[in-house]
């Protein structure tokens, strides 16, 4: 491969796989060229660039190369990418319909951020920092709701920061939040204005907690909220109360 010095680390062959791992953030304009050479002389050249992160567009885990397009194998190939693209679009259209609720409207609103067009009102603010990362923590009361905005910003020079998942349980009263809680979980809504986080950049994440969700069958309860990056570190978490949705 042309140019790989510093970029990639040194091309792996194993077996029929070629094996390429970036070093560094590779950008959507760099190009490089690879070519892969087979046992019987065959050269197959590919051309490597950075993924665009556009919306509908991933970037390549794997690619399989099949030299006579028509086999069997190949047909096969093809079949299971469509049922892949087949099953990923049923599972955007089914969270559509599960999400297209007020409470995702208002989170989505919190998350643009547009919070004087929804009915909350600011009631504290927390900065934590972290190696890497910094996140402004804006707890929110309204009328049957509460919600909080994570506005955090990635200092990290190279890596992009995503979002693993957000958990909300209910915590035991005195129960310490440190270093994980194993309470019944509740629902939620959430939105977050980018699908990750570019080196220098910032970014929101906004959830929207209904009134019920702090019932349970001893009465009310508190809840922890807690958000997790992509490698499972807890990057956040905040305690909210009942109390929070009155008004």
């Amino acid at each position: 491969m042309l140019g790989w010095e510093g970029r990639f680390e040194p091309v792996g062959c194993t077996g029929k796989s070629v094996v390429v791992v970036p070093l560094v953030r590779i950008e959507p304009e760099d190009r490089f060229l690879l070519v892969v050479r087979l046992a019987d002389g065959t050269e197959v050249p590919f051309t490597l660039s950075g993924a665009t992160r556009k919306e509908g567009e991933w970037p390549d885990q794997q690619v399989n190369v099949f030299l006579a397009p028509d086999t069997r194998e190949e047909l096969k190939d093809q079949l299971k990418t469509a049922r892949e693209m087949r099953d990923g679009l049923m599972d955007d259209v089914r969270r559509f319909y599960r999400e297209d609720t007020p409470d995702h409207a208002l989170a989505k609103l919190l998350a643009a951020g547009a919070s004087k067009q929804t009915p909350f009102k600011l009631l504290k603010k927390r900065v934590i920092k972290s190696e890497g990362e910094e996140t402004t923590v804006r707890i929110y009361k309204g009328k049957a709701k509460a919600a909080v905005l994570f506005t955090v910003t990635n200092h990290d020079p190279s890596k992009p920061w995503n979002l693993l998942e957000a958990r909300l349980v209910t915590i035991r009263p005195g129960e310490n939040p440190e270093p994980y809680v194993f309470g019944d979980k509740k629902p939620f809504a959430l939105r977050a204005d980018r699908d990750e986080i570019a080196p220098g950049e910032s970014g929101n994440v906004a959830v929207v907690v209904d009134r019920s969700a702090f019932t349970t069958e001893n009465g009310n309860a508190e809840l922890i909220l807690e958000i997790y990056r992509k490698d499972g570190w807890r990057q956040a978490y905040v305690v909210l109360d009942e109390r929070l949705t009155r008004q």
